[in-house]
């Protein structure tokens, strides 16, 4: 079945190069989303190119939730943005 609904996206690009402040903040509130979409039982798309390890655990333990995530699925695959960068010249 299709599914309808409002969607929320937010692309923090360039994050690792903000100020440790911004990087704070952006990081709150990309959890105060999740939470939000957590406690409305909202469905909710979460993809990174981190491992879990290195995400915020609060929003780990939400993924892990299964009445909210029905499933984690991995995919191995190496950054499209990085391809080819070591045979550019300097």
């Amino acid at each position: 079945p299709a599914l309808s609904g409002a969607v929320a996206r937010l692309a923090p690009r360039g994050a690792g190069r903000s100020s440790p402040q911004v990087v704070t903040v952006a990081r709150e509130k990309l959890y105060q989303i999740v939470n939000h979409r957590y406690n409305l039982a909202l469905p909710t798309i979460i993809t990174s190119n981190r491992a879990l390890e290195h995400l915020d655990q609060r929003i780990v333990s939400r993924m892990h939730q299964h009445a909210f995530a029905g499933e984690i699925l991995r995919i191995a695959a190496t950054d499209y943005r990085r391809a080819g960068r070591d045979e550019r010249p300097a």
